[in-house]
């Protein structure tokens, strides 16, 4: 993995951030001891220092970050809320078995209408920094193939799951009927699936930080959130038993921190550092051809997921991916500052070169605005979401929690989901349609992870749609992980 100077560092610009709040540093300055510090404010720290809140108000919750609110990954993305596993249905059963990987899918979908109850109950709809937009596509999203493999995977998958009873709903398509569908003749097949959304997510995060920072009642403290502010380490005082947090403004001293840093968790965490690999992506924002201002009513998803586009409701186009098209396809790479020139000379080619729509009338594509964001890829593709006691420790871990390594989206394999018809608004029945397909991950399970860390910091029952194989120690294969840790370690002594 590269070394880099310790966040913050000058970052490029994402078309999500312009113009939005919290992002200056903090003037007030930092309390010295809170209840829970919360590091990282993404949609992860967010969300757990909302539902801190709605279980504990009596609580005082401290989210520090070390740039602005919704800087990482949940403000760089390409906007797209598309829930699903980061394994095939048929890998995640043969690895977890059959009751896990059903598990593994309720929960995304659970997830995924929890933050649609969450944005109807709290969310602005004036377009504003705390409106998210959120709008399911009419025809759902097209993964595309463009390899004779990607063909007959994907194929094989969708019968897998049709064998399994869970395939229902999805259509797949023909050359033709893509190339009908997307006015391109680049792809020799796909699959049609329902219920996927396009999501401004960092004003997501601006509105949970909304809502947990609203002013104090009888209940007790708000949330405070200090930006600029970043972790250096977490000792714990043998005198006194509890965490102090050492940050560039200042040290503050709780019974409980959340590690809610992502990609960057090895930065104050080192037993994650080959465990959560930060893998950057770039992405454009480019206006649609003039004479065809509305281009889809459905997303794009292509050569596993490597390529990935949609069109914002003002018609704006953005397009991710191509990190295939360098050495090492940008995996441990945590700088989001800088762009590889030759990721950025693919992705303004792609359309051209993908959709005659864009080579009509001899408009040059232009893009708008470019940036890079970092992933955070776990080992095994499931995210860490618990206490840190079975990886640092019972003394050093006490009172630390992690909530990390989302995996952003896929690489090279098909992914599986199930999701369910809409009924009403904000209802779902429990009809399954197959989703079998590449998808962004995280931003779907990070919300009710967040209220997941928040039962675990105060001690309440954990909810029952949680998936136990997230927790940092739990099945075999993690124990593994952190022994092997040990023996690496004791090996330098």
């Amino acid at each position: 993995m590269l070394d880099h100077p310790v966040l913050p560092w000058p970052s490029t610009e994402p078309y999500w951030l312009q113009k939005m709040p919290w992002q200056a540093e903090t003037q007030a300055p930092l309390p010295e001891k809170a209840d829970v510090v919360v590091v990282g404010a993404g949609v992860t720290g967010l969300s757990t220092a909302y539902w801190l809140r709605q279980l504990r108000p009596e609580l005082k919750v401290v989210v520090i970050e070390a740039r602005g609110v919704s800087s990482g990954a949940t403000g760089r993305n390409g906007g797209l809320c598309w829930p699903g596993l980061n394994d095939s249905f048929r890998q995640a059963v043969a690895r977890y078995g059959l009751p896990a990987a059903k598990k593994f899918i309720k929960f995304e979908y659970t997830s995924f209408n929890a933050m649609r109850d969450f944005i109807s109950r709290h969310c602005d709809t004036d377009g504003g920094a705390f409106d998210p937009q959120m709008t399911l596509m009419p025809q759902g999203a097209l993964l595309l193939f463009v390899t004779d493999d990607q063909v007959r995977n994907g194929h094989m998958n969708l019968e897998a799951l049709k064998h399994a009873g869970l395939a229902d709903g999805a259509i797949e398509l023909t050359r033709d009927q893509v190339a009908n569908m997307t006015g391109s003749d680049s792809f020799l097949g796909g699959i049609q699936v329902k219920t996927v959304a396009i999501l401004w997510a960092a004003k997501f995060v601006f509105a949970l930080a909304r809502e947990a920072t609203r002013p104090a009642t009888e209940h007790g403290p708000v949330v405070d959130i200090h930006t600029f502010t970043r972790a250096q380490s977490v000792v714990r005082d043998p005198a006194t038993g509890l965490l102090t947090v050492d940050t560039s403004r200042g040290r503050i001293t709780a019974a409980n921190v959340v590690h809610a840093t992502n990609a960057w968790a090895w930065s104050i965490l080192p037993a994650f550092r080959d465990r959560i690999i930060p893998v950057r992506n770039q992405v454009i924002f480019v206006r649609p051809p003039r004479a065809h201002p509305r281009l889809w009513d459905f997303i794009c998803s292509a050569n596993n997921g490597y390529e990935y586009l949609s069109q914002r409701p003002n018609g704006d186009v953005i397009l991710g991916g191509m990190r295939e098209t360098v050495e090492g396809g940008e995996e441990g790479n945590p700088d989001d500052s800088t762009l590889n020139p030759k990721i950025s000379s693919g992705l303004r080619r792609y359309l051209p070169e993908t959709f005659e729509v864009f080579r009509e009338g001899g408009e040059e594509v232009h893009a708008e605005m470019e940036w890079c964001g970092v992933m955070g890829f776990s080992e095994d593709r499931l995210p860490f979401v618990g206490s840190l006691e079975g990886v640092l420790g019972k003394e050093e871990g006490r009172g630390q929690w992690i909530a990390a390594g989302f995996t952003g989206h896929g690489e090279d394999r098909i992914y599986n989901c199930v999701c369910y018809h809409f009924e009403g608004p904000f209802l779902l029945s429990l009809k399954p349609i197959l989703l079998n397909f590449i998808i962004l991950t995280g931003m779907t399970r990070t919300f009710l992870c967040g209220r997941a860390i928040a039962e675990m910091v105060t001690g309440m029952p954990v909810s029952d749609w949680f998936v136990d194989e997230f927790l940092p120690d739990h099945h075999a294969s993690r124990r593994d992980m952190w022994r092997k840790l040990d023996v690496n370690a004791s090996a330098k002594l």
